[in-house]
């Protein structure tokens, strides 16, 4: 039963891996059942896990919770911190994509302490941008500011050109919505250029259409 599971497991993954999240949702939860029953908490946790990024996935954002959720718990009954870690971060993402911006927060403060203990620099700087615009969501201009900016030092500070750009246009975005218009052009400008630099022409035509709003409202 074990191998059954780990076999469903992994068409699971694979299937998400490739955008078929339906499938990839039905295999998961054949394995989680199986997965149940030998008693393996360990590894229903992660199949948890997998099954909450997919019905984020899909939209089915209630359903994402309450997999995450009861992914972190046992992630907790288990003592795996930097599992708690990721999960906290991905528990938030959903809370955030389904409105719940207040709730969100409080899975992003103690993922980014938890990274800031066992993450890379990399996954820190992604973390403080998305607790930067969960702030920004509120209102919260101030402490928005202050992640992302972290989150734009930390990726100059490794050199990772893709992070660095998506840091600029979530500062431009702050800037403009705090009726900065001119500081926040010199921000899309940047993210421009990497973009440019990048062959990224999903993030050229996302920044061209921010920077055509910002110059819209002077």
């Amino acid at each position: 039963k074990e191998q059954q599971a780990s076999v469903l497991s992994n068409y699971g993954n694979a299937n998400k891996n490739q955008g078929n999240f339906r499938n990839a949702i039905r295999q998961l939860e054949m394995a989680l059942e199986i997965i149940a029953t030998a008693g393996d908490r360990r590894g229903q946790a992660n199949i948890l896990g997998e099954l909450g990024l997919c019905y984020a996935e899909i939209g089915e954002l209630d359903k994402a919770i309450e997999y995450h959720k009861q992914a972190l718990a046992l992630f907790r009954e288990l003592r795996d911190v930097r599992s708690e870690g990721k999960t906290l971060g991905n528990l938030g993402a959903a809370l955030r994509a389904s409105g719940e911006v207040e709730q969100a927060i409080e899975c992003y403060k103690p993922a980014l302490e938890i990274l800031r203990l066992f993450g890379n620099q990399r996954e820190q700087a992604a973390a403080l941008g998305n607790l930067g615009n969960a702030y920004a969501m509120l209102g919260r201009i101030s402490e928005a500011g202050e992640c992302m900016h972290q989150a734009l030092e930390i990726d100059r500070e490794i050199g990772d050109r893709h992070g660095i750009a998506i840091d600029l246009g979530n500062l431009g975005n702050l800037l403009a919505a705090a009726g900065r218009h001119e500081k926040a052009l010199m921000f899309f400008e940047q993210r421009l250029a990497i973009a440019s630099e990048l062959n990224d022409n999903q993030g050229r035509a996302t920044t061209l259409l921010n920077a055509a709003i910002s110059l819209a409202h002077p």
